[in-house]
């Protein structure tokens, strides 16, 4: 098991958040809000144990702004991660997401 918000504080890296939105989560959750909300909230609500293994979903979906990179739930084959791109313009060299 891991946990969600430590997952996206380790992915954030350090960087300022300028905005965190999440999505409807697994069933088992009941209602939790949707869309753009602060992050106080967002952290409370994404604080919980799920599992990233194969099987699928067992998390919200998320986007998470920062200073230079926008994060985002991935998954393959039902493993699931914390992934990131960059927020803007940049020499990058792009990689698939989620295996390939």
């Amino acid at each position: 098991m891991s946990n969600f918000i430590k997952d996206i504080e380790e992915a954030i890296n350090g960087e300022r958040v300028d905005g965190v939105s999440i999505g409807e989560g697994p069933f088992r959750m009941g209602q939790t809000p949707t869309g753009r909300i602060p992050w106080e909230e967002f952290a409370r609500v994404c604080d919980y144990d799920y599992d990233a293994g194969f099987g699928g979903e067992d998390c919200h979906p998320i986007l998470v702004w920062t200073v230079n990179r926008v994060l985002f739930v991935a998954c393959y084959d039902g493993a699931t991660w914390v992934q990131s791109v960059p927020r803007h313009p940049c020499d990058d060299v792009p990689e698939f997401v989620g295996g390939g």
